[in-house]
């Protein structure tokens, strides 16, 4: 999502707990995907996973896990601050009818 975007768009967001189950379980499908990807291809979408051992690759990925929800939660918070004076603009905005 861009930063034009956020502003221009006021985005419809799920009850927060929902949100917060579908980040952490889209994020983990994504780490288990670069897994898969490995797996079959011996190919690491992320070069660093193949110099850490087991124990840090776990905690790599659980970080990136992490930082997704984070992510998810700045973007829930900015486009509520953006969006929350949406009716203040609106009284000050040009009236096309009337030109």
């Amino acid at each position: 999502m861009g930063s034009g975007e956020l502003i221009i768009v006021n985005h419809s967001y799920p009850p927060r707990m929902v949100g917060n189950v579908m980040a952490f379980t889209i994020s983990g499908i994504y780490m288990v995907w670069v897994h898969v990807i490995y797996f079959v291809d011996s190919f690491w979408v992320y070069p660093i996973l193949g110099n850490l051992g087991l124990i840090p690759r776990f905690l790599f990925c659980g970080a990136i896990v992490g930082f997704y929800q984070v992510l998810y939660l700045i973007g829930r918070v900015v486009n509520s601050k953006v969006h929350s004076n949406k009716a203040r603009f609106t009284e000050y905005a040009f009236d096309f009818d009337n030109v």
